[in-house]
């Protein structure tokens, strides 16, 4: 009698994937930016009336409010 023993599972992935492109944001109207990358829709980002920086995610979630676009856009981006 033979016994069959399930081959470990590989550190490797059977189909290495595609390094993520890096996102791009456009300026869509003004004060109003959306990323992107590969096609997929990430986030905006929106210049408020008092001049700070509303981001939502990818599914128009409010992720917060920043004194800063630029942390505005990191938010997105980790929330993706």
């Amino acid at each position: 009698m033979s016994t069959i023993v399930p081959a470990a599972p590989s550190a490797e992935p059977a189909h290495p994937a595609r390094p993520a492109a890096p996102p791009t944001w456009v300026e869509v109207d003004r004060g109003f930016h959306v990323a992107s990358t590969g096609g997929r829709f990430l986030g905006s980002v929106d210049r408020t009336s008092h001049g700070r920086f509303l981001a939502r995610d990818g599914q128009a979630a409010k992720i917060g409010v920043f004194a800063r676009f630029a942390d505005a856009q990191r938010a997105v981006l980790e929330r993706a």
